[in-house]
């Protein structure tokens, strides 16, 4: 996943990319890295474990010299949980899984060009959106400012990751001329077409949406079924994403901290709770107890993405398929599992069409963690036992062990 900018200035670089990091981080936390040209033949590198404003003191921006240069901040992945892993470095990629934008900014002095994973840090810099980067395609701009493209693979499938839209980009974003927050808007109405035609005399008193992803879903959901929309859970901002957390006990011990319940918005209600997706369901199930303790009634739960029960394997580090909630259970099943009095999930085809719209310039997605389908066509049964193995959390605590063997903890 990760997020990624580079820039050809016609000033100093090294601000605008730490500037253009912060507004990524959220799809990285684990560590973040710059590296400038001085212009001289020197490069000039700063990276580190941590956010973006705990690796990068004032002393190595001043280092950081150069109207040239690219950043980085990093999602963690199995296998690679140390901070050499902080990029930049070479890599060879292409399906367009993965989103890619170009910029542009006239000065007095010349053309300014920027490439970075969203939109939105095109938007922070005062950069003009030009377009999205094609997959297969090679982005080269010179000290000159000049830009040179050239598609190195002709038959390259467009196939970015439908996970995006869900969670993963900012919903001030655009990503292939689709809008991040239209789509969640859209994905609000299909769900809520779901439920109506499932419950058609439900009983929700109430939708509260669990911060911060769900928030335009959940809103556009409560107005489709025409009840209250509330906010009730606070979130403490200074707490990272569960999901991206690298251990159980990490993820499990962050999402009381990181979430309070308002009890009048729950207290005596029948409570639809409406999150982005579902992944371990541990979560999930630690948040319906909040809202139970809040004195809510009954508790309903809906996802506005479908049941995870595939490992992606292009750049996410998502649990092994045995750690998934969804995997090989029934829906009543998760239900059970993560205490929820009912359970709804978005189905895949309305997901899709939440965000294939008519001017998307795709044909189709990768939604291989819903459907099992990998558009590589080269995820063999023995690559996937192998993820298996490196991404359980047992294997993760064994690596941060610092020994290589598995540390057995007695409860």
């Amino acid at each position: 996943m990760c997020g990624i900018v580079g820039i050809v200035g016609t000033s100093a670089v090294n601000q605008r990319l730490y500037d253009a990091l912060t507004v990524l981080q959220h799809r990285g936390q684990d560590a973040a890295g710059i590296t400038t040209s001085s212009g001289e033949g020197e490069l000039c590198v700063r990276k580190g474990s941590g956010l973006v404003r705990d690796v990068f003191q004032q002393h190595h921006m001043l280092e950081l010299k150069g109207n040239i240069g690219i950043g980085h901040v990093r999602y963690p992945t199995a296998g690679c949980d140390s901070a050499s892993e902080a990029q930049p470095f070479y890599v060879n990629a292409p399906y367009g899984i993965w989103p890619l934008v170009l910029g542009e900014r006239r000065t007095p002095r010349g053309t300014e060009w920027m490439l970075a994973s969203e939109s939105v840090a095109l938007d922070a810099l005062a950069f003009r959106l030009v377009r999205d980067v094609a997959p297969g395609e090679a982005v080269f701009i010179d000290e000159h400012g000049r830009l040179h493209t050239q598609q190195c693979v002709a038959s390259a499938r467009h196939t970015p990751c439908i996970f995006e839209y869900v969670y993963f980009a900012r919903p001030d974003s655009k990503i292939d001329n689709i809008s991040v927050y239209r789509a969640r808007m859209r994905m609000g109405d299909r769900l809520a077409d779901k439920i109506l035609r499932e419950r058609p005399a439900h009983d929700i008193d109430v939708v509260i949406p669990v911060p911060d992803t769900s928030r335009t879903s959940a809103l556009q959901l409560a107005q489709r079924l025409g009840v209250k929309y509330r906010e009730g859970f606070i979130k403490n901002r200074y707490i990272g994403r569960t999901f991206i957390m690298p251990g159980q006990q990490e993820r499990e011990k962050s999402v009381r901290r990181k979430l309070n319940a308002i009890d009048l918005e729950f207290r005596g209600k029948t409570v639809l709770l409406v999150d982005d997706s579902i992944v371990r369901g541990t979560t999930s199930a630690q948040i319906i107890d909040i809202a139970r303790e809040a004195g809510a009634a009954k508790v309903y739960f809906a996802s506005a993405a479908p049941p995870v029960r595939f490992p992606n394997v292009y750049g996410i580090d998502m649990p092994a398929a045995s750690e998934l909630v969804a995997s090989g259970r029934t829906v009543e099943e998760v239900a059970r599992l993560i205490g929820a009095d009912w359970l709804v999930y978005q189905e895949l085809d309305d997901l899709i069409a939440a965000c294939k719209h008519e001017d998307a310039r795709i044909d189709e997605f990768d939604s291989s963690c819903f459907s099992g389908i990998y558009v590589t066509g080269d995820v063999t049964p023995e690559y996937l036992e192998r993820l298996q193995i490196e991404r359980s959390d047992a294997a993760k605590l064994a690596r941060r062990d610092g020994r290589g063997k598995l540390k057995v903890v007695r409860s």
